[in-house]
């Protein structure tokens, strides 16, 4: 029981806690979490017509997440339509494409579509299914490293928008 807790608590850890030295966005809102940019030079205000749009993509497919930038790439999940598989991408930072590469089925429940915003750290890059599939992929290559199912290993039920629910046989 501690063991399980401990090893969970280690993968939250890998999840949702980064460097605070990197220059990147490693991450969901950031390397410090706290949705706040380093960046020097930004705009005070914005034009009329708001800034001029660098580039774009729509082959992202649904999703709610948002960017993970390091490595002068840019990494993004989003579940295709058809197969219901997450997949993450990786743009150079004009918008071309490096790599995509499936990690697994996606919640497919109520508002289907991934739930993961891309880690990275030290050249891995991290991401969890709406249905409780942990993934470590490289973040040069997109090649997987390992993953784990942590709803089956951990005894998680999985939750109703998706991700980790509570634990099986408990309250």
């Amino acid at each position: 029981m501690r063991k399980n807790n401990f090893i969970l608590s280690m993968i939250a850890g890998l999840l949702f806690i980064t460097p605070v030295f990197s220059a990147d966005w490693a991450g969901f809102r950031g390397t410090l979490r706290d949705g706040r940019s380093n960046e020097t030079g930004l705009l005070k205000e914005w034009p009329a017509g708001g800034p001029q749009m660098i580039w774009s993509t729509d082959i992202l497919g649904i999703g709610w997440s948002s960017a993970a930038i390091g490595n002068g790439r840019v990494y993004i999940t989003g579940m295709e339509k058809d197969s219901k598989n997450g997949v993450v991408y990786a743009f150079d930072i004009y918008g071309k494409p490096l790599w995509q590469q499936v990690y697994g089925p996606e919640w497919t429940g109520s508002f289907p579509g991934v739930r993961t915003t891309p880690t990275l750290s030290e050249n891995k890059l991290y991401v969890m299914s709406g249905n409780g599939l942990l993934c470590c992929l490289d973040a040069i290559t997109g090649e997987p490293v390992w993953n784990a199912d942590t709803n089956q290993q951990f005894k998680w039920q999985k939750g109703g928008l998706g991700g980790i629910g509570k634990r099986s046989g408990r309250r």
